[in-house]
């Protein structure tokens, strides 16, 4: 999560990890305009693309389902729809998109700058593995691959264990992390999670600065929570 205007966007379909608060590589655009500007934005994209695109994860066993809880759901009134799937975001959040590598896509919804020049987002990505790909990938192996791309970009990094769950019948692996951009030098937090659903690879993830970090994620992580098909 680089301090991006959105606090960064690293993680799109390139690299949607390191800051919508940093916005991501390979999503380059997407992290310029959310967090310093469209450079950051589609670099982050990219790479969160290229990983997408260069694993084809499986996973059969189910977790035990993730819900949203109730302190901030009244804060998520705007229904998004994104291709077969949508999920509640936060009133005022602006959409931003990023295409990608083999058709993957971007899609960030990005909150009002704060004084510093940072905003929170909630960033969904999603591409096809590359025809022919066959990489036994699991979700904890690609899951692996996004958070690699965002620790290039930090120090005293520090991340949770993955853990399995499913969310609306979707299974998903998860991991929070923390650093310090390189960039920056602000300590940044974050979250991502995987999943994979028929051919599509599917991340939903955000990042933020200190000390905003704390409300802005979970907020966001609530809305990711109602992630669900049509």
């Amino acid at each position: 999560m680089s301090h991006s205007r959105y606090g960064r966007a690293d993680h799109g379909p390139g690299q949607a990890a390191s800051a919508m608060t940093s916005a991501p590589r390979s999503s380059s655009a997407l992290r310029s305009s959310l967090t310093r500007g469209s450079r950051v934005c589609r670099k982050i994209l990219i790479c969160a693309v290229l990983l997408i695109l260069s694993a084809a994860p499986s996973n059969s066993e189910e977790g035990r389902p993730w819900l949203p809880t109730a302190p901030h759901l009244h804060k998520l009134s705007t229904k998004a729809e994104v291709g077969a799937y949508q999920l509640r975001v936060p009133e005022g959040y602006v959409l931003r998109t990023q295409s990608g590598p083999g058709g993957s896509m971007a899609h960030a919804w990005v909150g009002s700058p704060r004084s510093d020049g940072t905003r929170p987002y909630v960033m969904l990505t999603m591409g096809a593995p590359a025809p022919g790909e066959t990489n036994p990938y699991t979700l904890t192996q690609v899951l692996a691959k996004f958070l690699a791309g965002i620790e290039r970009r930090r120090k005293h990094w520090r991340q949770s264990n993955a853990e399995e769950g499913t969310i609306h019948g979707v299974q998903f692996v998860r991991a929070y992390w923390h650093g310090t951009d390189i960039e920056t030098g602000r300590p940044m937090h974050g979250f991502n999670y995987v999943a994979m659903d028929g051919d599509k690879v599917i991340q939903l993830s955000s990042q933020d600065v200190e000390p905003s970090h704390r409300g802005a994620l979970e907020l966001a992580e609530t809305a990711v929570l109602t992630f669900k098909k049509r």
